[in-house]
């Protein structure tokens, strides 16, 4: 249930709400600007996007430039309940969506973003690689709230739909180039021509390249450098450990060939010798894309388009920052660390994993990426040393580095077949290859290393018939607009896994998970559309799904000899796991169009996301899968224009009841002590939310929009994500050290989320110098979490970030030239969290862009 403080908050927030207005109303005395109409086909038609009765945001790809969206993660800004950011170091190009309190916090295929991705109604089945370029847009149309009747399962939170240019024959050549901080340099260009009778291409690309923000320095180098050599091992008066039983370092003569000589490996820079103690980076980009789309005309009736796009990425591992190591037993992993510590990092280099490895400097890190060896002692049955030692020989690469190359092709057939009846056939196949390290110790001791391989594959084929259907009864009668469809999805994913972790103190220290998943979708559909009367609109519709997964998990302790593996190298032998779900999922809208301007609606909603499997097992025991979640959503809007069309204001309520949720835990598996990460569905759990945008033209001149956004969100109860459940984990008397609580909010959805934005459009000398505009935009996001359990070490406070941009264009609107800033207060907010304080031994963060200033300059031919 609520409480008595969420209430408060709604009140306030309305109050708030109609204060807005208030001051807004009556500056709208003089203006001349009017609101855009927009077109959208959410609904699968064209429609005003004030007709359609779901909660929907759209921009235009001119309004995203003019705001400096490049790429997918920027759209959240001018969204309300939306946040989209890269999942950080570990997750390699991976993107989490999170729409109203859901999306997705892991990049293994075995979970479903619930904030699906379509380009051209072509779904990106997986996030991974899907931050793609905002390239040749026409708009982008951001549904909230679940779309399960015409986008099916998976599309719990929402979706994202990105529609992109056609070619005309007639469209101009334009070409732009950027430079800016960090070395950023991006250029990007469309061309368009006519191929042939009816038959128009188009071609557009973008390349973006920039340093990375992080430098990634030598530790012993940087101690040396500070006067602390002693940190690193060197001057401590510690010696490799001699012939004796015992396996810690020998004492020697401080500063001598052997005490120098045991001690952190100095690394090696490729950047030369003239950059100081920087031996890497991070947080850079290298991405190349390029589109070619080719429409056929063949008659009035009938239309081909065809479509390949490509997006290369190499780049480094994103920005990584060690806060904080659990090298104290208030920290909550002490055992782990100190294990490591006393059996392998003082023996092997005479220091220990401490918070010497977590830099003050966000911008700093210690990873060294790669295994240098390793030396540990075994202990017996009882945990006592037996004075024997295993060499560890290294070379595992954990390279830094982030590479995907994700491309697709995709065909689409719409035909008039006559004046009432339409049909769309839409084909595509669409592949993506990765590759990326971590060093997530973020230091040049190999604790916690992973390397990924993940490739994923996907074939979709949807078919739409539509048409109008005119219907009475006695005297009266009505329209209805009809469209009924079938789509099928296959893909596999193949995902390598490689980590190393806590080698000589963890068993299975060195592994290599392999998941080969494949998945196939099957859903058939009808949503209607029907004009009761000249003011109420009934909408409905229905989708059955079938979703069928399967699975073969394998877990092989990497091996050293050259031998092939035998059944001891498994922790288990390959398992097979299915999950298979059927749903049913209807909605209902019912709108009444009070005037021209202002229409209001009442929707209800169904969807759900597919169920999984556990995605990293420890063992046999912790093997398992993960059932659907369903949501509910009821909601009720308001879509209205004023003052002759100068202010739109459209905002809505919404309740969602959202069961069986997938939450992530992090449990101590009772038979090896290892930490494993199953996730668990919670019982229930209530969502209760405001969305509004607004825009206005209080004169010619000047134009201003925002959004509002607020989640109130309360937990039922915790199912088998309950600590007290888990406590019964398989085997017996498992632990639960990171789990969800009742009072504790959803990951990456803070409680409010809100834009503003103005422009001031003026001429210069009367036009005959072109004309000027300057922008500004702030985004603000209250407290986000990023730990299932709110852990206030893993939680960002309520931040804002402002962004401008001055932008002139010629009086024949051929050139133009802009300056523009991000985050022009330098402010320093996370953007993920990696918390393994309980479990691994260090908590990491991944932060924004710090400040960038660009110039621009684009030519129109």
């Amino acid at each position: 249930m609520y409480h008595m403080s969420t209430h408060r908050g709604i009140t306030r927030i309305l109050a708030a709400s109609l204060t807005l207005s208030g001051l807004i109303l009556p500056s709208m005395t003089s203006a001349q600007g009017t609101v855009e109409e927009i077109v959208v086909t959410a609904q699968f038609r064209e429609e005003n996007i004030q007709d359609v009765p779901l909660s929907i945001s759209a921009l235009s790809g001119d309004s995203l430039e003019s705001k400096n969206a490049t790429s997918v993660l920027d759209i959240e800004k001018w969204t309300p309940n939306l946040q989209i950011d890269q999942l950080g170091s570990g997750w390699g190009p991976t993107m989490a969506v999170n729409a109203r309190g859901m999306g997705l916090n892991d990049f293994k295929a075995v979970f479903e973003p619930a904030v699906p991705i379509y380009v051209d109604d072509v779904l990106l089945g997986r996030p991974t690689a899907g931050n793609l370029d905002l390239l040749d847009l026409e708009r982008v149309e951001v549904l909230r709230g679940p779309q399960g009747t015409l986008f099916g399962s998976n599309a719990a939170g929402g979706v994202i739909r990105l529609i992109t240019r056609k070619p005309t024959g007639d469209g101009p050549t334009v070409l732009e180039a950027t430079m800016g901080s960090y070395n950023t340099f991006n250029t990007r260009g469309s061309f368009e021509t006519a191929l042939g009778e009816n038959l128009f291409g188009r071609f557009s690309f973008s390349t973006k390249r920039r340093d990375g923000y992080v430098d990634v320095l030598d530790f012993t180098c940087e101690m040396i450098r500070r006067g602390t050599p002693q940190l690193a091992g060197i001057g401590d008066g510690l010696g490799a450990d001699g012939p004796d039983a015992g396996t810690a370092p020998d004492v020697v003569v401080a500063g001598s060939p052997e005490d120098n000589a045991f001690g952190i490996p100095i690394q090696t820079s490729p950047n030369g010798t003239n950059e100081g103690c920087k031996v890497d980076e991070m947080g850079d980009e290298g991405i190349i894309s390029g589109r070619v789309q080719v429409r056929w005309a063949v008659s009035d009736s009938l239309e081909f388009n065809l479509a390949g796009d490509v997006m290369d990425m190499d780049q480094k591992s994103p920005q990584d920052h060690v806060a904080d190591t659990a090298d104290q037993a208030s920290n909550g992993g002490f055992g782990l660390v100190n294990s490591s510590n006393n059996l392998v990092n003082i023996p092997n280099f005479g220091v220990r994993y401490d918070d010497r490895f977590a830099p003050s400097d966000p911008f700093v890190n210690y990873s060294s990426f790669v295994d240098p060896g390793i030396t540990f002692g075994i202990l017996d049955q009882a945990g006592n040393a037996t004075g024997q030692k295993m060499r560890y020989p290294g070379g595992i690469l954990t390279p830094n580095t982030m590479q995907a190359r994700h491309w697709g092709v995709s065909g689409a057939m719409d035909w008039a077949i006559n004046e009432t009846l339409n049909a769309r056939v839409i084909l595509a196949y669409r592949e993506f290859d990765s590759y990326f390290g971590r060093d997530s110790d973020g230091s040049p001791i190999p604790l916690n290393h992973t390397v990924d391989t993940y490739n994923d594959e996907q074939f979709t084929v949807e078919g739409r018939l539509s048409g109008q259907l005119a219907l009475g009864y006695g005297s009266s009668s009505w329209t209805t607009d009809w469209t009924a469809g079938i789509f099928w999805y296959d893909a596999s994913d193949y995902n390598s896994n490689i980590s190393l972790l806590h080698m000589g103190v963890i068993g299975a220290g060195d592994i290599d998970r392999i998941d080969d998943q494949t998945n196939q979708k099957l859903g058939i559909f009808l949503h209607t559309i029907t004009e009761l009367t000249d003011q109420w609109t009934l909408t409905a519709g229905v989708r059955y799904t079938s979703d069928e997964k399967d699975i073969l998990q394998t877990r092989i302790k990497r091996i050293l000899e050259n031998r092939a593996y035998v059944p001891a190298d498994y922790l288990f032998l390959p398992t097979p796991l299915s999950q298979d779900a059927e749903r049913v999922t209807p909605m209902a809208s019912l709108s009444y169009q009070w005037n021209d301007d202002i229409m209001t609606y009442f929707t209800y909603q169904q969807g759900f996301r597919g169920g999984g499997f556990n995605p990293r097992p420890a063992n046999l025991l912790t093997i398992g899968t993960f059932n659907p979640e369903e949501v509910e959503n009821f909601e009720l809007g308001i879509k209205s224009d004023w003052l002759d069309q100068r202010l739109r204001v459209n905002a809505n309520l919404f309740y969602m009841d959202y069961t069986d949720l997938q939450l992530p835990a992090v449990v101590l598996d009772p038979l090896s002590g290892v930490p494993t990460f199953p996730t668990k569905n919670a019982g229930e759990a209530d969502m209760l939310g405001i969305e509004m945008d607004f825009v206005a033209y209080p004169t010619e001149h000047i134009s201003i929009d925002g959004t509002f956004g607020w989640l109130g969100f309360s937990y039922v109860d915790l199912g088998s994500a309950d600590p007290a459940v888990i406590a019964s984990f398989p085997g017996g008397g498992g632990t639960a050290i990171a789990n969800p609580c009742l009072d504790c909010r959803p990951l990456r959805s803070p409680e409010i989320s809100a834009s503003l934005g103005a422009a001031f459009t003026t001429p210069i000398s009367g036009g005959e110098w072109g004309n000027l505009t300057l922008r500004g935009d702030v985004s603000y996001q209250s407290e986000t979490n990023f730990t299932a359990n709110n852990f206030t070490r893993a939680n960002q406070s309520a931040y804002s970030v402002f962004n401008a941009r001055a932008t002139w264009v010629s009086p024949t609107e051929d050139w133009e030239l802009s300056v523009s800033g991000a985050n022009l207060t330098d402010k320093l907010y996370k953007t993920s969290v990696l918390d393994f304080m309980d479990s691994l031994g260090g908590i990491q963060y991944g932060y924004g862009l710090p400040r960038m200033v660009f110039g621009s300059i684009k030519k129109r031919f």
